[in-house]
């Protein structure tokens, strides 16, 4: 046998290698996905409510930059508030009867759009009984677990936008 049949002969091995590797994590996800889960919040019951924005307490946030805020604002102007806010109901003797869990942006580009109505209402799932740990584990999973679009999954999505609306152009 030559060098070049011995060096495919490799590469084929490591192919397979790799294939049942994946293979393997694949089935071991699977297996995962059917585990019980550590945590329990996601089995809490949560109720949609319409919310006054003014009635929302802000705590500690894993966020301080509000980078592109005001674009935010206008496309919640435009579409709506298309993922609620998260909330849990205060503590008795609290100044607020709601905390802000999750959707600290949301949160502050709704404030913004709507400055002269603070109590204007907002859509909101809220939670009871949840620990300050569970609060902080859920701000921190809520602002980790994002992944951005690739530059190529960003440029696709615009052109399919483009040719589903003539009327738009590209800088709109």
């Amino acid at each position: 046998m030559g060098q070049v049949d011995e060096l495919q002969d490799a590469e084929e091995a490591i192919n397979q290698l790799r294939e049942q590797e994946a293979r393997e994590r694949k089935q071991a996800e699977q297996a995962e996905l059917y585990e019980a889960p550590v945590k329990q919040t996601a089995s809490r019951e949560r109720s949609p409510e319409l919310v006054p924005l003014d009635q929302i307490e802000i705590m500690v946030n894993i966020r301080h930059d509000l980078e592109k805020i005001h674009e935010l604002a206008l496309s919640l102007k435009e579409r709506g508030l298309l993922t609620p806010l998260l909330l849990r109901r205060s503590p008795p003797g609290a100044a607020k009867p709601y905390q802000l869990v999750a959707g600290y942006r949301r949160y502050e580009a709704l404030r913004l759009l709507h400055a002269d109505e603070p109590s204007v209402l907002a859509r909101a799932d809220v939670l009871d009984e949840l620990s300050e740990a569970e609060v902080y584990e859920l701000m921190f999973t809520e602002n980790v677990q994002r992944v951005p679009l690739k530059p190529m999954e960003v440029a696709r999505a615009l052109r399919h936008l483009l040719d589903l609306n003539p009327e738009l152009s590209a800088a709109a």
